[in-house]
């Protein structure tokens, strides 16, 4: 017991010094963007969103707690840790902390790099072994949200709080190649658990309209300039588009219409004056 409270207490520990002393956080609400920098005021993360925080453990019964977090203030205060650009398996992690009357609350957000596989044989249409292993040798290099945890301490006391973790189930939400921008328009949920409470809903909001993560930073690319779209928002620019375009080919479509009908009744209206007997 000893042993697991000394681990703990050296991980807080390394995760504060390291944050104090080697990266230092912004705040650019004109920007709307936060993150940290390295030594040398090179960012090495960067994020621009907002969290919405739905809780529904309360004494109350039908009573839902809403909280909105804006990581751009300053009441919320920023801790962080870049991953080595140099790393092999880079990881990162960051956490705003803010108080509300008498509770201090944090979260936590954690990415990792992972090499996903680009295929996935299938036993019925692969029978060798080798192709099997041909194509798991393919893989793609992303980095992932890979876990949320949220922190409610009461007065204070460390034996007087909640944890709720997302567990592993944020990694099929926001997995992106590496060397990419994930950019969202839509708002992304997340729900958090722990036993014997209810869940947490924490919803990553776009802030100013976007929603924007660059968590890691490679030595060659730095935090790189190509964006990924996530999927709900490519489908929406998608449907919006082609409803677009189907109210051009409509509008285009009426004016061929009327430009018809207005040519149609000037021929129509000539051939009834040339019927028209003439009184002289």
């Amino acid at each position: 017991m000893f042993l697991i409270l000394l681990i703990l207490f050296y991980q807080y520990f390394y995760f504060l010094i390291a944050s104090i002393v080697k990266f230092q956080p912004f705040q650019n609400e004109a920007k709307h963007i936060f993150g940290f920098d390295e030594p040398g005021h090179k960012h090495c993360m960067v994020f621009r969103f907002k969290v919405r925080i739905v809780d529904m453990n309360l004494l109350e019964e039908n009573i839902v707690n809403e909280e909105f977090v804006d990581f751009v203030n300053e009441t919320v205060k920023l801790f962080g840790i870049c991953s080595e650009r140099n790393a092999i398996e880079k990881d990162s992690q960051f956490q705003g902390s803010w108080r509300t009357a008498m509770q201090r609350k944090t979260i936590k957000f954690v990415f990792r790099e992972k090499a996903l596989p680009l295929y996935s044989p299938r036993s019925n249409s692969l029978s060798s072994s080798a192709a099997s292993k041909t194509l798991y040798a393919l893989h793609e290099l992303k980095w992932e949200l890979s876990l949320v945890e949220y922190k409610i301490r009461w007065n204070g006391y460390k034996s007087n709080s909640s944890l709720f973790s997302s567990g592993k189930n944020t990694t099929a939400l926001i997995n992106v190649p590496l060397n990419q921008k994930f950019v969202c328009r839509d708002a992304i949920n997340i729900t958090l658990h722990k036993r014997r409470r209810k869940n947490v809903i924490v919803q990553l909001l776009p802030l100013a309209g976007q929603l924007e993560l660059q968590p890691l930073a490679t030595n060659t690319f730095g935090l790189g300039n190509n964006v990924f779209i996530c999927e709900r928002t490519r489908k929406r620019s998608l449907r919006e588009s082609f409803q677009n375009r189907m109210t051009i080919f409509s509008g285009i479509l009426l004016g061929i219409g009327s430009i018809g009908t207005i040519i149609g009744y000037s021929i129509w209206k000539s051939q009834q004056q040339t019927k028209i007997p003439s009184i002289l």
